[in-house]
């Protein structure tokens, strides 16, 4: 399954590509939303991962509780919280994410690098101690070496539980082998919409995986 991740748009073309994909990621640490917008989003719905990430300028913290609080109550498919972010962001939602349907995503990310293979599996394990539904693993691949280093953190994973790839140009391919590996969706952009360098857009994404046959 392929997600187009969102991180600019107007409403009316976010309400647009919601309805015509599996699966929306609302980068809303980025899109600035109003909360009316936010709140009709998700009562219309369900099929969105819903992200704030704490580390981007300016954040808001009240909103981005507000916003995780109102994805749980309307059961959307995912929330999506940063690993750093988590106990700041947790100790708040607690009660909601154990009555709501919704599944959490717990993400790290390494922009500069990747970790050789102990700290990767020092991160690993205990990104798994969490006992998330998925856990997303992202670093920053220099070299092909630190693609096939992160592929292989798919050796220990259970299927469907580990979403792992590289960032930058070079990470590309790693967002291809981890569909083969077990990742049980990937992130794709619409047409000249990236939110991460590495980011085939959907229509690239759909072709390879036609041709692969994934």
């Amino acid at each position: 399954m392929i997600c187009i991740s969102l991180g600019s748009g107007n409403i009316q073309e976010i309400d647009v590509i919601c309805r015509n994909h599996d699966l929306t990621e609302l980068r809303l640490d980025l899109l600035n939303l109003e909360l009316n917008y936010v709140d009709y989003l998700l009562n219309n719905h369900t099929n969105i991962i819903v992200t704030y990430r704490l580390n981007c300028n300016n954040y808001d913290l009240d909103y981005a509780i507000t916003i995780y609080r109102k994805a749980l109550l309307c059961n959307v498919s995912y929330i999506d919280i940063d690993l750093n972010d988590y106990t700041t962001i947790h100790i708040h939602l607690e009660n909601e994410l154990a009555k709501s349907s919704t599944k959490l995503i717990l993400s790290y990310h390494n922009h500069d690098y990747t970790p050789d293979p102990s700290n990767l599996n020092t991160i690993f394990y205990k990104m798994q101690s969490f006992n998330a539904d998925i856990s997303k693993l992202c670093f920053k691949a220099n070299n092909i070496s630190d693609v096939i280093r992160t592929m292989e953190l798919y050796k220990n994973a259970k299927t469907n539980k580990l979403i792992a790839f590289n960032l930058g140009d070079i990470g590309s391919l790693s967002r291809i082998l981890a569909i083969q590996k077990g990742a049980p969706f990937m992130y794709a952009s619409t047409e000249n919409n990236k939110t991460e360098p590495s980011q085939l857009s959907f229509d690239e994404l759909s072709r390879i995986m036609e041709l692969l046959q994934i």
